[in-house]
């Protein structure tokens, strides 16, 4: 018997009791059961057609289900019952979202913010979804509100902390920091983010209160990655290297202790496309969007990505739109519905994607993005991830320009390494699994490239940083766009950035990240072994 079912039909006897089967189903969908919530939320629905809980809570099992459409409606009909609360709107934004329609999505947070005034955890919870929408100046007064309304609350501090340095205002996010660890000592990944955002000196670092908290010790796991990495980084800023590659080297084991993953079914999926994508299916072609719109920027993290970003759209005819992974999930979305089920087996996923509608697949990006952006011509859709999808965006859309950011390999390497991922790059925290996923993902961007001869642009991130001006007008020029000076000074761009490059973007650019991996030769030999092993220079 569904373990739901019983206490649902307990408590369906009244409106209160309504309220907490609803959440029970909710909760069961947050937990990753929407197939064993279903039933008794459309029970629920029979039972209660007016109740806006049951209608957000069947909104909730669609999306889950990927019914995006069928979303929708249930939200729609919370909203009309509650048009004065809060959540109605933000389920019925997150439903649109799902469904691709941003300009609606973000009316309906509009209006949730409207309906939140006066109650701080609410204010702030259309913050967080303003903000994951790049709406920042939509996010940080609703942040600011919040704390106006709740002024000794730690978490509406880090979030205007946290869109100040999307921002570029750094001063001010340092300070938004310390007061917010001011009212929570123990706000571990703050550390790590105010570590971040300048370099720290001899004179003016935070490296003996890290390492007394690193002695108090950590109420869980993650915090003590965090504090690790912070003291890392801060010790590298100040030039000792061998403290600094010892705390990291932590930080990482810590890290990768905390994560279940398995390499090899990555190398597996990269196998399988460069196997299922090959010069014959490229041959045969399809007839994708048209649209030159789009521009792409991939390849591994920390090679500069964000660097080119924002000289690109210091022009006047490019906007960025940050990294995002909508064209990925039109394409799962595609797959889903080309196979009948929202479960697809693994080992037919990358031959299924072979198989979509790519024209469909590269209008639908289009759409998706079209209410979101300004009147530039082009945007810039920065997500590293997407080297993954060359092929199937090339198919999608022919006209796009894809730019692959290219970086010394050892550097490479290392700067990823030394950095903490949110939810990203599992791979990136042992130096032999790092190596063995470098290699592959060499192995996939040459495969593109002379599968698809003349399509990707390549940077050297060490050649953009020693003749800015002359790699910057290579740049623009494969753009198809005029030279403009103002590309030139890039740091002086007030987009935000909501990249782990965020602070690091604000200033010119500088040479000192060049052979940086040097510093920690030894350190680093099983990752070198491993890059030259299989054919890598790493000289």
């Amino acid at each position: 018997m569904n373990r739901y079912a019983g206490s649902a039909a307990e408590l369906s006897h009244s409106a209160r009791d309504a309220d907490k089967a609803a959440m029970q189903v909710i909760n069961a969908v947050r937990r990753g059961e929407p197939e064993a919530a279903a039933p008794i939320a459309e029970k629920l629905i029979q039972r209660f057609p007016k109740h806006a809980g049951v209608q957000q809570a069947m909104a909730e099992v669609c999306v889950a289900m990927g019914k995006f459409d069928e979303a929708i409606i249930f939200a729609k009909r919370s909203v009309k019952l509650t048009p004065e609360e809060t959540m109605p709107y933000i389920v019925l934004s997150m439903c649109l979202r799902k469904a691709h329609q941003e300009d609606k999505a973000f009316r309906a947070l509009k209006k949730a913010a409207k309906c939140a005034r006066g109650n701080a955890g609410e204010t702030s919870m259309v913050g967080h979804f303003f903000e994951r929408m790049q709406a920042m100046d939509q996010a940080i007064s609703l942040f600011r509100r919040a704390h106006e309304l709740e002024p000794n609350n730690s978490d509406h501090l880090q979030r205007i902390a946290g869109v100040q340095r999307y921002q570029g205002d750094l001063a001010g996010a340092e300070d938004s920091y310390d007061k917010a660890l001011s009212f929570n000592d123990e706000e571990w990944l703050v550390y790590a983010l105010r570590s971040g955002l300048r370099k720290q000196t001899s004179e003016n670092n935070h490296i003996d209160e890290i390492k007394a908290l690193l002695q108090r010790g950590t109420a869980i796991p993650q915090g003590k990655s965090q504090l690790l990495f912070a003291l890392a980084k801060e010790y590298e800023d100040i030039e000792d290297y061998r403290n600094a590659f010892r705390y990291l080297k932590l930080g990482c084991e810590n890290q990768r202790r905390l994560i279940d993953y398995d390499l090899n079914g990555d190398l597996t999926t990269i196998r399988e496309i460069t196997e299922t994508f090959d010069a014959a299916r490229f041959v045969r072609g399809a007839e994708g969007c048209q649209s030159a719109e789009p521009i792409f920027i991939l390849g591994m993290p920390r090679t500069g990505t964000t660097l080119v970003e924002r000289i690109l759209s210091s022009h006047s005819r490019v906007e960025s739109l940050g990294e995002m992974d909508i064209f990925a999930k039109l394409m799962v979305r595609d797959v889903k519905e080309s196979y009948g089920s929202q479960v697809i087996p693994p080992s037919q996923r990358t031959r299924l994607t072979a198989q979509i509608d790519f024209r469909k697949v590269g209008q639908g990006y289009v759409d998706s993005v079209r209410d979101r952006r300004g009147r530039e011509p082009h945007f810039i859709d920065k997500l590293p991830y997407n080297f993954l999808h060359v092929g199937p965006i090339h198919l999608a859309l022919p006209n796009a320009k894809i730019i692959q950011l290219v970086r010394h390999p050892m550097d490479t390497c290392y700067s990823v390494y030394k950095q903490l991922f949110s939810n990203a790059y599992p791979f990136s925290y042992d130096l032999e699994e790092l190596g063995r996923y470098f290699v592959a993902y060499t192995k996939l961007m040459n495969h593109w490239n002379e599968t698809l001869p003349g399509v990707i642009h390549r940077v050297q991130y060490e050649e953009m940083v020693a003749n800015q001006e002359f790699e910057s007008r290579r740049l623009i020029e494969y753009c198809g766009l005029e030279w403009e000076d103002g590309v030139i000074e890039f740091h002086k761009n007030t987009r935000a950035s909501t990249t782990a490059s965020a602070s690091q973007i604000r200033s010119p650019i500088y040479k000192s990240s060049v052979q940086k991996w040097r510093q920690y030769e030894e350190q680093l030999a099983p990752l070198r072994k491993v890059l030259e092993d299989n054919g890598i220079n790493t000289d």
